[in-house]
């Protein structure tokens, strides 16, 4: 862009200072020699003439030579090429072509945008340009937004400019989006469109411009819904089917948390129980390991006194005296026949039975049965018997008794 305004900007210096030197040429002549004089001077072979021919090698040397910005790419409009064009686009660079014979028409060959949307946010910012009125599938009227980036092919813009020239953003862009948007809105109902489908609304239009757009030059990047509105009365239903649904979803979180509370409830009951029978069987499973091991030891304590007993018999008369009452004291003198109680009669005497016989008299008092004095033995004798003395606290009359 920079060369091209420097040889533009010397092509009309050139031309200026031709037309202003003869002009002063032309003046200078009417004065000294009359004007007719001065017109013959003018188309002579002169000094101006050679000027003219200087200027007009510059401006031809200046229009055969082009520069093409790296933005850009030219298609070279050429009367003496088949068909009146070059079958090659020039590339971005310094070119030649043939001066006043060939015409280079631009082309941007960087990103493009065109945006369908309100008037304020189009690209075009006019109505033409405006967000698209569409219908679903099920009647409802949507209004939508979109933008499609794109790019014009380097190798396909030869035929952009045959099919299109300038005109392929008014005249092929902007009728097709309408065209596909509308068409594709109509295959989805409104609540699709309001839902995740939306995506594939989104995609199936993406499909659709990238195929009729690389048909006629043109590569998509990409096409994006920037928005889709529906009417006011659809807007305010489907606001209150989803306050209607969040009602129903806090309803049911509600429901899952007291379900869960309860569930944990009885998971703690369950818990407890199971903890308590633990409790109980541990204890219980210990009582009756305790009675096992008592059970056990006194098991081997009478065997043992058994093996003992058996050999010696003696030890059953020990124990039976040794587990007499505390307060009954026995005394015996060994002898050939062990007596051990005495049976007290009616008369108030202690009669001993056995293999002899024994009468005791107890000590005379006033009363027959008034007990002899604590602690007064009570002799016990009988021939070739052995003697024994008992005395208690508890009974009123010593007494003294045979052995079986």
């Amino acid at each position: 862009m920079l060369l091209g305004r420097i040889l533009n900007f010397v092509a009309t210096w050139s031309w200026a200072i031709v037309i202003v030197v003869f002009l002063v040429y032309f003046l200078f002549t009417v004065r000294a020699l009359g004007f007719g004089r001065a017109v013959r001077n003018v188309f002579s072979l002169g000094t101006p003439l050679v000027i003219l021919m200087i200027a007009l090698v510059v401006v031809t040397l200046l229009n055969a030579i082009i520069f093409v910005e790296p933005t850009e790419i030219g298609v070279t409009i050429s009367l003496p090429s088949a068909g009146g064009i070059r079958e090659r686009p020039l590339r971005s660079g310094l070119h030649l072509k043939l001066p006043f014979l060939e015409e280079v028409v631009r082309y941007p060959i960087s990103t493009q945008n065109f945006t369908l949307a309100t008037v304020e946010d189009n690209t075009a910012g006019s109505a033409e340009n405006g967000a698209v009125v569409a219908r679903t599938s099920d009647g409802q009227e949507v209004t939508i937004e979109s933008t499609t980036i794109f790019r014009i092919d380097p190798d396909q813009v030869i035929r952009l400019h045959i099919d299109w020239q300038n005109r392929y953003i008014e005249d092929f862009v902007r009728p097709v989006l309408r065209g596909i948007i509308r068409s594709q809105a109509s295959q989805y109902k409104a609540d699709e469109i309001n839902s995740s489908r939306r995506l594939d609304l989104e995609r199936d239009m993406d499909v659709q411009v990238r195929e009729l757009f690389r048909q006629r030059g043109l590569e998509v990047d990409r096409f994006i819904l920037r928005s889709i509105m529906f009417t006011p009365e659809y807007a305010a239903s489907i606001e209150a089917k989803q306050v209607a649904l969040q009602a129903i979803i806090q309803r049911e979180n509600e429901a899952e948390q007291k379900r869960r509370a309860a569930q944990g409830d009885a998971d703690a009951a369950t818990i407890n129980a199971e903890g308590n029978a633990a409790v109980i069987r541990t204890i219980a499973q210990a009582d009756a390991d305790a009675v096992r091991l008592r059970g056990q030891a006194e098991a081997d304590a009478l065997r043992k006194i058994g093996e003992v007993v058996k050999s010696d018999p003696n030890l059953i008369t020990y124990h039976y005296i040794d587990k007499l009452g505390p307060d009954i004291r026995v005394m015996l003198v060994p002898n050939n026949v062990p007596y051990l109680l005495p049976l007290p009669s009616l008369d108030g005497t202690s009669t001993i039975t056995g293999t002899g016989s024994l009468n005791a008299t107890p000590q005379p008092t006033s009363n027959p049965l008034t007990p002899t004095p604590l602690g007064t033995p009570t002799p016990m004798a009988g021939a070739g018997l052995p003697t024994l003395f008992l005395t208690s606290a508890a009974s009123p009359t010593p007494t003294a008794t045979p052995a079986r």
